[in-house]
């Protein structure tokens, strides 16, 4: 259906204006629109940038009066991370409204006694991960009767925490009634599956995972050997202007590559399951500010989370799998920009350049450093030519003395011994 801004309520439509300076909905937005605001249940992915987050607060929030009370609306996100994202979403749009929707961030690692005390005001949006909202289900802190409607936001993502236990427990929880509206970027056909056969009627909005790559992220690859990826990773970042995320495949080797990189003048931030709270906050807080202009992540901070001027993503690590690189370079050109996503390739990576470029219809460009800078091209190759001179040159050079006998010779010209390592 066609849809514009203006059939929002006027409140709704004057504060989206004034929180996001946008007129017009994306396509997703108008797609999902009306499906959402009449209750249905929608399965919706769409590429990453496309604005999903607003293509279901706008309609669900529509239905609701701001400033009652009574928990209506439950937002459920992977990460922490995200969730914040979503609530920062709507206390944006709460600052440019004359009454706001009353909201409680529900996320593990927050004091849950704090969370409580929220609750007992019965905000209308709830926002959290699905154990911390499983856990306060469980105390009888939510009365999941009173949810009109659900939303798992990367529901693959969800989808994998347990094996689907918890989106199940959280479905359970519910009334079987409530709407449900599950969106990603990339929703496997298992997942896919399992909405059509549990959920009453759904509408799907699913495009191709080949159309869910922004059209605007150039692809490009660095052939390398594994030990040669730190020295290339320098000299990439000394070549390149602008915001970088930085992917490795695990935490474990995040903090160490950050204090490596600290050692060479090259201040970064990291992002780390294995960090506390407030240092995920801190590390997020001054990459989005632009306090420290890199950031290093494991896939943690791949899912969802929108900050608009990313200018470069580089897999320091090639993802494991196709969806894992569309989420990754997903960060960069949010809306209509424009980004660059940067990979560092071992031979064993070869098989899964194919496989993403048959699955994505990613076209790959090779690019190499010369002269400071990151080149479009293979490095070229040395002519047969020139590599005989050069064997030619380095075997008529004299043979090396032996290392003794040089030895010798210093000592019988007096000069001092060379000394090893841990000698005065």
């Amino acid at each position: 259906m066609d849809f514009s801004f203006d059939a929002l309520p006027q409140a709704l439509a004057d504060g989206l204006a004034a929180a996001f300076h946008i007129s017009e909905p994306t396509e997703i937005q108008s797609a999902s629109y009306g499906l959402i605001h009449d209750g249905r249940n929608v399965v919706m992915q769409s590429r990453t940038g496309s604005g999903k987050t607003l293509a279901y607060l706008l309609p669900l929030l529509a239905r609701l009066t701001p400033g009652e009370a009574g928990n209506r609306l439950l937002v459920l996100a992977p990460t922490q991370e995200l969730a914040v994202q979503i609530a920062n979403v709507l206390r944006a749009l709460n600052a440019a409204l004359p009454v706001a929707y009353s909201l409680a961030l529900l996320g593990g690692g927050a004091n849950i006694n704090h969370q409580i005390d929220k609750l007992k005001s019965r905000p209308q949006v709830l926002i959290g991960t699905p154990g911390r909202v499983l856990e306060l289900f469980d105390r009888r802190k939510i009365n999941g009767q009173t949810i009109e409607a659900v939303v798992f936001d990367e529901v693959d993502a969800i989808s994998a925490q347990e094996n689907g236990r918890l989106l199940k427990l959280v479905r359970k929880a519910l009334r079987q009634s409530t709407q449900t509206i599950a969106v990603s970027a990339s929703i496997p056909d298992g997942v896919q599956a399992y909405l059509r056969e549990s959920l009453d009627d759904p509408a799907f909005l699913v495009s191709s995972e080949a159309a869910a790559l922004n059209p605007n992220i150039g692809h490009f690859v660095l052939r390398c050997e594994a030990r040669k990826k730190f020295d290339n990773l320098r000299r990439v970042l000394a070549a390149m202007d602008g915001k970088t995320l930085i992917f490795l495949n695990g935490d474990e080797e995040i903090l160490h590559l950050q204090d490596r990189l600290a050692y060479h003048h090259i201040e970064v931030a990291a992002l780390s399951a294995d960090m506390k709270k407030l240092d995920r906050q801190k590390a997020m807080h001054d990459f989005r500010k632009g306090v420290e202009g890199i950031l290093i992540s494991s896939d943690l901070s791949a899912r969802g989370l929108d900050i608009d001027d990313i200018d470069q993503v580089i897999n320091m690590d090639f993802p494991h799998d196709p969806l894992t690189y569309v989420h990754r370079v997903g960060r960069t050109a949010r809306g209509d920009r424009e980004g660059a996503a940067l990979s560092f390739v071992s031979d064993q990576d070869e098989a899964a350049i194919r496989i993403y470029h048959r699955d994505l219809g990613i076209s790959f460009t090779e690019v190499h450093l010369a002269g400071g800078a990151v080149v479009v091209g293979a490095p070229e190759k040395p002519d047969r030519a020139e590599k005989a001179t050069k064997k030619k040159s380095h075997a008529t050079k004299p043979a090396q003395k032996h290392q003794k006998t040089r030895a010798k010779q210093r000592k019988s010209k007096g000069q001092p011994k060379r000394l090893k390592r841990g000698e005065h």
